[in-house]
This record gives structure tokens, sequence and C-alpha cells, in this order.
């Protein structure tokens, strides 16, 4: 019994020693979201679906951005696509369900809220051999 206990205890050792603790506003993959799948072990929804019209038209709340492609243009191009990508992403507020796309690696400064749900999320996806880096001020950073 004593070699049991003991063999236990040396077996969840490492899992009390190194616990992770994960950034600030980067959900814990451990933990479940109202007892279901979490968002983070969500997949990335197919473009075909999120953004029925893309690669030749704009779709509402999907925002395509490559700032890398020499046709890229933020005039006249609210929301951009694969065929006119956008140069940069802009300030404002997006409703859930939105879905933005980078490529390249944008440099412009952007305030921005998400008004996303666990049942209805945002996705802020990079793409690319180059993707793309936030960073940012962390009192102006806040995932709800």
């Amino acid at each position: 019994m004593k070699k049991i206990l003991l063999i236990s205890l040396f077996l969840l050792l490492p899992t009390l020693t190194f616990a992770y603790t994960p950034p600030i506003g980067i959900p814990d993959p451990g933990d479940t979201w109202d007892g279901g799948l979490h968002p983070i072990d969500t997949p990335v929804p197919d473009t075909t679906t999120q953004c029925p019209n893309w690669p030749s038209a704009e779709s509402s709340n999907c925002y395509y951005i490559d700032n890398s492609d020499a046709s890229c243009t933020d005039s006249g191009n609210p929301f951009g696509y694969p065929d006119k990508p956008m140069c940069n992403f802009h300030n404002g507020t997006f409703p859930a369900g939105t879905y933005v796309e980078f490529h390249g690696n944008p440099t412009n400064t952007m305030q921005t809220t998400f008004q996303c749900t666990a049942t209805n999320p945002c996705w802020i996806v990079g793409r690319g051999s180059d993707p793309p880096q936030f960073t940012g001020n962390g009192s102006q950073q806040k995932c709800v």
C-alpha cells in the first residue's frame, strides 16, 4: 500500500509542479466553457461558408487584409476580399460572427471592439509564411 501511495505521489508531483498558467487574455485550454467545448478548441470556420462571396467579392462582416499584395487598397474597400485585399484593418466595433483574415504583416495601429459571444465568436486569423503579430498596451487589451 505504501508503494502504491508513493508511486502515485511521484507521478502527480510533476503535474503539480509544472502547472500551466496562460497569459492574460488567453483562455486556459484545460478549462471548459459552460460545460462544453472551450472556444480555444473550436476550429476556424471554412471561408466558403463564413464568407460565401470570396474570393471575387466582399462578404458582410468578413475582412481580408494583405498589405504584401501590390494591388491592396483601403479606398472604397470596406471589407476586402482575396481578389481585392485591404492594406490595413480599420478601427471600429465589429459584431459577433466577424471574420478577419490577415496576410502579410500590417503595421497600422488600431482600436477595435469585437462584440463576440460564446455561441457566436469572432475570428481573427493569420495566414501565410509571415503571420501577423499583435502587440499593445496591456491596459488597452481586454478579453471578456
